[in-house]
């Protein structure tokens, strides 16, 4: 029997077990509810095991798509707004070889070519951990990217609530060097010739 048949069998079994082990990364009560399979009580649980299902077929393909990106990033964004590392975060779509692993223990003893089928397997799984952590790292770069722009929102509302800054009409409201200004009484702005 090919590895593919195989796969395609216990699909059901080895992405249960896949999902296990990412629910297990979360502590205590959290990965408790995360199991629970209800939509609007649990979207974080319902989301990662459509996600993972949906991996699992698109890495069975011979040449994953383009879909694999958008996948991944369904589980990485989960991720990107928990408090986890990029390793722990991207690290999960390596739970994916142990969950094989475990599903084919029996096959794997008795089958060697199959164990290379496997070896071949295991290697678009790393192309997906790889992927995983492009996508972790960019959404957490969006992450900052909007906590530093809601500072500056903040900040620049309080100073004008203050009269520390006073937007100069016809110019550009971005505040810094050739922004539109007032500080203090003085044009921020670049000068006029």
């Amino acid at each position: 029997m090919k590895l593919e048949d195989i796969l395609l069998e216990k699909k059901k079994k080895i992405t249960g077990r896949w999902f296990d082990l990412i629910i297990g990364t979360y502590p205590g009560l959290s990965s408790i509810f995360l199991r629970k399979k209800h939509a609007f009580g649990n979207p974080v649980g319902v989301n990662i095991e459509r996600a993972v299902t949906a991996l699992y077929d698109e890495l069975l393909k011979d040449e994953p798509g383009d879909r694999l990106q958008e996948l991944v990033g369904e589980v990485m964004r989960i991720r990107a707004v928990q408090d986890f590392s990029p390793a722990q975060a991207a690290g999960i779509v390596f739970f994916l070889k142990q969950a094989l692993r475990r599903e084919l223990k029996k096959e794997l003893g008795q089958d060697s070519a199959l164990v290379l089928e496997l070896l071949d397997f295991e290697s678009k799984v790393d192309i997906l951990a790889l992927l995983a952590f492009d996508v972790y790292v960019s959404c957490r770069e969006k992450i900052y990217e909007l906590r530093v722009n809601e500072v500056k929102q903040r900040y620049s509302g309080i100073l004008r609530k203050t009269g520390f800054i006073a937007e100069i009409p016809g110019r550009d409201p971005c505040p810094g060097p050739g922004g539109g200004y007032d500080v203090l009484g003085k044009d921020s702005g670049p000068e006029e010739g």
